[in-house]
């Protein structure tokens, strides 16, 4: 995928305001050899339908009026030979524009997906909005590939009649020569309204589809406080509003193609009336008369092409808009132009040097290499400390660094693989427990005969016994088949899998017992030995398993030490102990 489609890249950051601007042109682009094949093979379906009647017309005046039989036999011949050229490029051409439709469409899911996994960060927006840019709005930029391939031989196919007619006469030829650039400006005027109709449309489909995967996500939040009929109601309003702009636009389309056809139809009734008079008086041949109206039918077809492509090309527009808003969505960060690379053998794993951003204020910690580290935070600074040590934001002074080397200096994709933040909130993705353990592109230290260690350590082999499957067991959407104590778990195990040499874990075990959360601690400490861990976490069980805590409060560091020795603080005790 080309970088103009797919967004801008990590390793090549770009200006993304410019993203997307010219995505339509870049699909077409991109796909312009089934686009042209299928455009040139559409074109040579249009002639051959408009010699068609042509063909018939010399058929009439050059052998049924005249008798001769060797006539008859060449121009029936050369009918059926037209028709085989005429049902081959039809065939062939339309095919090929559907398949440069459907790769275009491709493409443009692609640069969705790769915009939503930019490590950079920055795309924003709810998951069912994004489904809709993903489907609804890549289809239709789709589109664009019929629209322009109708265009371009409606065009040609209208012009090649025109000369047609004016050969056999000239009054003829400059009606149509005339009238159809009047009859193609005013389908272009009328079509300009249908792309903020559509934009609408699409806007409020997105929001509708918004708001039913938040209630999907939500939906046992939603039973457990017994606001399934508030929810409904939501939802009642969204799709209300979604219907509504889906009937305003079919209104308005509806309206649309009645007055192009009206527009086209009376310019083929001006037509046949002028072909017709000239047969009457005999300024032309009844073999030229039959085939001016057999061209006059014909003209149905490219027009009606022409007018489909307008509604098309509205269509288009309006949702390559909506991906172009969503590919020029600024990155959270910014990845370095020349990164460094992040030594081993250091002594310090992450320092954090003066950051200071929302809560946190001129923040100064070092985590030693081969730690385990716990953190003791209010959630809104717990929070804040994720991202920062994600670099999924980055703070507003101060700096972060990695073995010694700044995160803003870092390969992003080096980044991720070093340091593994595990967050409180992660979802699991669709498939089985197994597959959660070894997601392609995160080659981790842990072999499969290092499984054993890896399920004992963090209580996962206990859930892996209760289900039925086992590792095989299918975790459902977003991990909704298995309890909160038995998806935690899953995700700490994903999460230690990895082998990162930093792995930040947020409240790991908050959704489990007591006697597990004691065997986690322990499994933790244990399996990664020799490894830096932080846990940021108000669970006594976890703490007392850390080399050394650490307690923020009013915006930086208030406690220093082991858990042992904080008991007796009174406001670390508050935190931990109650």
């Amino acid at each position: 995928m080309t970088d103009e489609i797919a967004g801008p890249s990590p390793e090549r950051p770009r200006d993304v305001s410019a993203e997307g601007n010219r995505i339509v042109r870049t699909a077409l682009r991109r796909r312009w050899r089934p686009l042209v094949g299928g455009t040139m093979l559409a074109t040579t379906h249009q002639a051959s339908e408009a010699l068609v009647p042509v063909l018939i017309g010399v058929v009439i005046d050059r052998a049924i009026r005249t008798g001769d039989g060797g006539a008859m036999l060449l121009w029936t011949v050369s009918v059926a030979g037209l028709f085989v050229v005429l049902a081959t490029a039809g065939l062939l051409g339309y095919y090929l524009l559907e398949r440069a439709g459907l790769l275009i469409t491709h493409d443009v899911r692609q640069a969705v997906t790769g915009r939503v996994l930019d490590p950079r960060g920055g795309a924003g927006g709810r998951s069912g909005e994004v489904m809709s840019l993903a489907s609804s709005d890549a289809d239709g930029v789709g589109e664009a590939a019929f629209a322009v391939g109708l265009t371009i031989a409606a065009l040609p196919a209208l012009a090649f009649s025109g000369v047609i007619l004016l050969s056999s006469s000239t009054q003829l030829g400059l009606v149509v020569l005339i009238g159809l650039p009047v009859v193609i400006g005013l389908v272009a005027v009328l079509t300009r309204p249908l792309v903020r109709r559509a934009e609408e449309e699409q806007d409020a489909v997105a929001g509708a589809a918004g708001v039913i995967t938040d209630l999907v996500h939500g939906l046992r939040v939603l039973k457990g406080i017994g606001a399934e009929a508030a929810a409904a109601e939501r939802y009642r309003v969204s799709s209300r509003a979604a219907l509504t702009a889906r009937l305003r636009s079919a209104r308005f389309l509806g309206g649309y193609e009645t007055a192009t056809f009206a527009i086209s139809g009376a310019f083929l009734v001006v037509v046949a009336w002028v072909g017709g008079r000239l047969a009457v008086s005999g300024e032309i041949t009844i073999g030229q008369l039959v085939a001016a109206v057999g061209l006059a039918q014909f003209l149905v077809d490219p027009l009606s092409m022409l007018i489909e492509a307008g509604a098309q090309g509205a269509r288009v527009r309006a949702c390559a808009r909506r991906v172009r808003t969503f590919l020029n969505q600024p990155p959270g960060i910014l990845a370095p132009s020349a990164p460094r690379p992040v030594p081993f053998d250091v002594s310090v794993a992450i320092e954090l040097d003066q950051v200071s951003f929302a809560g946190l204020r001129s923040v100064s910690l070092s985590v030693d290499s081969g730690s385990m580290v716990g953190v003791v935070a209010d959630p809104a600074t717990a929070a804040t400390l994720v991202d920062v040590l994600a670099r999924t934001l980055d703070p507003v002074s101060g700096e972060v660094r990695v073995f010694g080397v700044a995160y803003s200096a870092v390969d992003l994709a080096e980044l991720r693989r070093r340091v593994v933040v595990a967050r409180h909130d992660a979802v699991l993705f669709s498939g089985t427990i197994g597959e959660q353990l070894s997601l392609p592109g995160t080659p981790g230290r842990f072999a499969p005969s290092d499984e054993p260690s890896l399920l004992a350590s963090t209580a996962l082999a206990e859930v892996v016994d209760a289900v039925p499957g086992g590792l095989d067991a299918v975790v459902g959407d977003a991990g909704r088949a298995l309890s909160g104590g038995q998806r935690q778990r899953v995700l700490l195990a994903r999460a230690v899998a990895v082998g990162a040499d930093v792995l930040v874990v947020h409240d790991p075990t908050t959704a489990v017992d007591a006697s597990t959360e004691a065997s986690i601690a322990d499994g933790l400490r244990d399996l990664r030995r020799g490894a830096t861990t932080i846990v940021i976490a108000s669970s006594p069980t976890l703490l007392a398993r850390c080399d050394r805590v650490v307690m923020f409060g009013d915006g930086g560091i208030v406690a220093d030490g082991t858990h042992a020795t904080l008991v007796t603080d009174s406001q670390y005790a508050a935190m931990v102990l109650t």
